[in-house]
């Protein structure tokens, strides 16, 4: 008998549609929640230091205000920018908005990056806090280097990876401040800041890559 016509052959495609149904609300449900937590840390977080720039309002930041706000403006931008690239309804539509807002994306976090490499050394709250924020940089830069490098080439798969696991450390604003307001801090020792900036870059890309991995490895299982 030919393994076409066996019946698990014949429920293949059935369950490849709905595998890819399943990841689709899935994928749905994740953006919607990212959508709603980037837009609530923008209005209540990041704008208030645009519109209110005063000594009150940045504190110890005060002398290093042009810093922050460069930081805000380009961390601000790459998260606004940042879900366009995932619409693919847009990259049909337009591939010229796509790439102008790719470019606008990657804009925002050199700039947003070199601000917070300035701000790790010159925060004031010791090594630890500013070896994390550095850090953070370095792999900011480098997930989002990565992406271009792979869309010049051609390699547009590994380009959609690329962009995702840079949005992902792009979102560790949001995390971190999210986190901060949940009363996470007491729990992470002696330098919670620096602790927190590291678990809310670090864990999500973990996260991010099973899942990346994962679909793989599922998807040469079914094919065997």
């Amino acid at each position: 008998m030919p393994i076409s016509s066996s019946p698990a052959a014949a429920l293949e495609p059935r369950d490849r549609g709905g595998s890819r149904f399943v990841w689709r609300a899935f994928g749905f449900l994740v953006a919607a929640c990212l959508v709603v937590l980037g837009a609530r840390y923008l209005i209540d977080d990041a704008i208030p230091f645009l519109t209110d720039i005063s000594s009150g309002k940045f504190g110890r930041f005060w002398p290093r205000r042009v810093w922050l706000l460069t930081h805000i403006a380009g961390s601000g931008l790459a998260l606004l920018v940042g879900p366009f690239q995932f619409w693919s309804g847009l990259r049909q539509h337009s591939m010229l908005v796509h790439r102008w807002s790719g470019r606008l994306y990657v804009v925002g976090v050199l700039i947003g990056g070199s601000a917070s490499f300035y701000l790790a050394s010159h925060a004031g709250q010791g090594a630890p806090f500013a070896i994390s924020l550095g850090t953070l940089g370095v792999v900011w830069w480098s997930t989002t280097g990565m992406a271009y490098v792979a869309i010049r080439l051609g390699h547009v798969s590994q380009h959609k990876e690329w962009v995702l696991r840079s949005y992902v450390v792009t979102f560790t604003f949001v995390t971190s401040r999210t986190l901060a307001e949940l009363g996470i801090l007491p729990s992470l020792g002696r330098d919670p800041f620096a602790t927190l900036v590291w678990l809310c870059w670090s864990m999500p890309l973990l996260a991010t890559e099973v899942i990346l991995q994962g679909r793989k490895v599922m998807a040469r299982r079914g094919a065997v």
